[in-house]
């Protein structure tokens, strides 16, 4: 499960999204999105604030922001066919003293097929992937596309 983004420059000044076509069941209208809330780190508050932000103002489908402990313990969650997605980012620490010590993944994971999507972002502010991936998913819930997209914004 891998929605890939890498905040790499500071000197990046188009946000770049390269994605997979959406899995199937991604468009269904009863489907509710899951993301993952953060709930430790530094500044976890905000980073949820932001993307709650994005995700209200870019995607128009339904989500639900929950910590992982929410999702393996509240049983509304273990209908698969409701909360197919979870929408989750991880932070890969590079060498210390690196130009760039950290890359940030997103995933987008499909619970029934146990597959994912992956998604490629490139910006200079984290709020701008924010915005760049809402606007996206958003694109999935419309309209199915096959291959590979790039779209620069």
């Amino acid at each position: 499960m891998v929605l890939l983004l890498s905040c790499s420059s500071s000197k990046i000044t188009n946000t770049s999204v390269t994605v997979e076509p959406a899995p199937d069941g991604f468009s269904n209208p009863n489907m509710v999105l899951l993301i993952q809330k953060k709930v430790t780190g530094i500044g976890h508050n905000k980073k949820n604030r932001n993307i709650n932000y994005s995700f209200k103002k870019y995607y128009s489908g339904k989500f639900e922001m929950v910590s992982s402990e929410e999702i393996c313990i509240n049983t509304k969650y273990k209908d698969n066919k409701t909360y197919r997605y979870i929408f989750h980012d991880e932070i890969i620490e590079g060498p210390p003293g690196a130009a760039l010590n950290y890359t940030i993944n997103y995933h987008l994971y499909d619970r029934i097929t146990d597959k994912k999507i992956n998604v490629d972002v490139e910006c200079s502010l984290s709020a701008e992937a924010n915005d760049a991936i809402a606007k996206k998913l958003n694109k999935y819930l419309t309209e199915r596309k096959s291959g590979i997209v790039s779209a620069h914004q």
